[in-house]
């Protein structure tokens, strides 16, 4: 029945969306919040389906975030509004990056699974074109993608409060399948949910307060020890950016009272959270560090790696099982998605996904230092703690493989890649006005007495 709802929804639903959206600017709008959003819904087929597999893809999925792409893409596509960048920013380095992940299945145990993998990646780097090109089309769309995150942050808050106190639930895993996934997936938000939040009021200031303490209440909920250090770690580093950047009465007041609530709730979950540093088990770490050093061997002895998506086989199948003390059934990931790209892709697979990810953490730190700091510099701020925490979790967990983070990733790379195209486009318009004679004047030259449309905070 599912694969016929599929079906159905991709040769008449695809085609009327697009239709629909091509219309509508309301439309469009719709489709792309449901985009964001879709990856919670866990609204997905699976083709070849091999779920008894410990890899990170099981299959050949198709998600419902997929079907919305395609009608907005199309919607853009056919419509005289949009002009489409089919090669967005970093296009070069993802081409090189997925290169060589191509190059690792020539060494891969079972290729098959390699394909499951990258078909995921390309999924989701055709999610960011889309949303690329949906948010350079407006600035007012950087505003709606910044509503969609607060509004993700609400409905994780709801999931877990319901969680937690109506079904007793001890570790929060909100809408995903762990705990450690909807850590990662908050510690991208919150940084620029508060960012924003910080730099200009807005009309939901109570919402979006409440989504950023609600999706630290989330992280804390889920009793993620690199989780609660890396969410400090990370709010810290926005708060203080922002504050650098531009100090003002009204964040420090914001800042105080964050910090209070803050301080009121880690002490009211103290307890809870002494006895979670307290007991957990040493052989978690360990088998951390024998996963990885699997992980060291398979790169120390094929150029190219054993295959993407190959490292729970190697470990089942081959000898590197040698380096853990599990039994077959409990041979899954490395939880350490630097070793794990090492091991399945090679020390020069790693370095491409590096340079990759070097490339969108240089974007956000030239938006970051934008001049004035203006909203784009505040959404900058945001994106740069989105990322710190994104990779330092990358330390502790492979869960940039899972379809949830990975579209996220991708959608909040669109958001920084066109913000950063709309800003460097409002200097250029603002040079060129200034630059204009003077005509009420009636001299030939000097500063224009129009001035350019400044970026006023209803543009994010």
């Amino acid at each position: 029945m599912k694969y016929l709802v599929f079906m159905l929804t991709f040769i008449f639903g695809v085609p009327v969306g697009a239709f629909l959206a091509r219309q509508s600017p309301k439309v469009a709008k719709v489709i792309f919040v449901l985009m964001v959003l879709a990856p919670l819904a866990k609204a997905n087929i699976n083709f070849f389906s091999h779920e008894l597999y410990r890899g990170d893809a099981r299959g050949l999925e198709i998600d419902l975030t997929d079907l919305l792409a395609l009608m907005l893409f199309f919607a853009m596509a056919l419509s005289s509004r949009y002009k489409l960048k089919l090669f967005p920013p970093h296009s070069l380095l993802f081409v090189v990056f997925y290169v060589f992940c191509i190059f690792s299945v020539l060494n891969a145990y079972v290729p098959l699974y390699s394909t499951f993998t990258l078909f995921r990646i390309l999924r989701a780097w055709f999610v960011y074109i889309v949303a690329y090109n949906y948010l350079r089309h407006d600035p007012q769309h950087l505003r709606l993608a910044v509503g969609v995150f607060v509004a993700a942050l609400l409905i994780q808050t709801g999931s877990v409060f319901k969680g937690k106190y109506l079904h007793g639930i001890y570790r929060a895993e909100g809408t995903f399948p762990h705990p450690n996934t909807l850590a990662l997936y908050a510690e991208m938000l919150i940084p620029i949910a508060l960012a924003v939040g910080l730099h200009r009021r807005s009309k939901w200031e109570g919402a979006h307060w409440i989504a950023v303490l609600g999706g630290m209440f989330c992280v804390l909920s889920t009793f993620s020890r690199g989780g609660m250090a890396i969410l400090a770690l990370s709010v810290a580093m926005t708060i203080g950016m922002s504050l650098l950047l531009r100090p003002t009465g009204r964040k420090a007041m914001l800042v105080a009272v964050l910090a209070m609530l803050g301080f009121a709730g880690v002490l009211k979950a103290s307890d809870s959270i002494i006895k979670r540093f307290q007991e957990a088990p040493k052989a978690s770490g360990e088998a951390r560090d024998h996963f990885n050093a699997a992980a060291k061997a398979m790169a120390d002895e094929h150029v190219f790696g054993i295959g993407l998506n190959n490292y729970p086989y190697a470990l089942a199948e081959t000898p590197y099982a040698r380096h853990i003390n599990y039994v077959k059934e409990e041979a899954g990931l490395c939880h350490h998605i630097y070793w794990l790209f090492a091991g399945e892709t090679g020390y020069v697979g790693l370095g491409a996904y590096l340079l990759f990810m070097a490339g969108f953490f240089v974007r956000a730190v030239q938006l970051m230092l934008a001049r004035p700091p203006n909203e784009y510099a505040a959404l900058g701020v945001g994106v740069f703690g989105s990322f710190i925490g994104f990779h330092l979790h990358g330390l502790l967990e492979w869960a940039f493989r899972q379809a949830f983070i990975m579209y996220l990733f991708f959608i909040i790379c669109a958001l920084l890649a066109a913000a950063r195209e709309h800003h460097q486009h409002a200097k250029r318009t603002e040079f060129k006005m200034t630059s204009m004679p003077s005509v009420l004047s009636g001299k030939d030259g000097g500063t224009s007495e129009f001035k350019p449309p400044a970026a006023s905070p209803s543009h994010i």
